[in-house]
């Protein structure tokens, strides 16, 4: 996909002067492997450069749809944990924050995501794939709000 949204992850840092928030999740169902979806943050209020790498990478961590499926299963239930517990630890960019405090309340937070992600990013121009992530990423956002609702 060349649009829709990049996932932009500071994966190779210097870990004297990053961190990894600390987080509240331990007891929380699902729970795993999560410390991906935290970001690094800097220590103290300094400043820090940070670079992009010239090159993509490509990350292919499914062997297939059930694969996928199992583990957004998880990522889900862990999301539903962290709402309840209000265990996010703060964006350290305000206007993110702001659309993450906004999109966790949102009653229609899979149809926004969905419309983001497919017309708002352009990931519509990627056609059938750009359609099947913006949907992936719907279903996603439905599951965490169904598994809500019943708990």
């Amino acid at each position: 996909m060349k649009f829709g949204i990049p996932n932009r992850k500071l994966v190779l840092f210097n870990r004297h002067v990053f961190k990894f928030p600390v987080v509240d999740d331990l007891d929380i169902p699902g729970m795993g492997e999560m410390e991906g979806h935290y970001q690094p943050v800097p220590f103290g209020d300094k400043a820090i450069k940070i670079g992009s790498l010239k090159s993509s990478m490509t990350h292919t961590a499914y062997a297939d749809a059930r694969a996928w499926v199992f583990r957004h299963e998880k990522y889900a239930r862990w999301e539903v944990g962290m709402n309840r517990k209000n265990a996010w630890p703060a964006d350290p960019v305000p206007w993110r924050q702001k659309a993450k405090l906004f999109l966790r309340s949102c009653r229609w937070r899979p149809e926004v995501i969905f419309f983001l992600n497919y017309i708002g990013t352009g990931a519509i121009l990627d056609g059938k794939a750009g359609y099947e992530f913006a949907v992936s990423r719907y279903r996603y956002y439905k599951l965490i709000q169904n598994l809500a609702e019943k708990a």
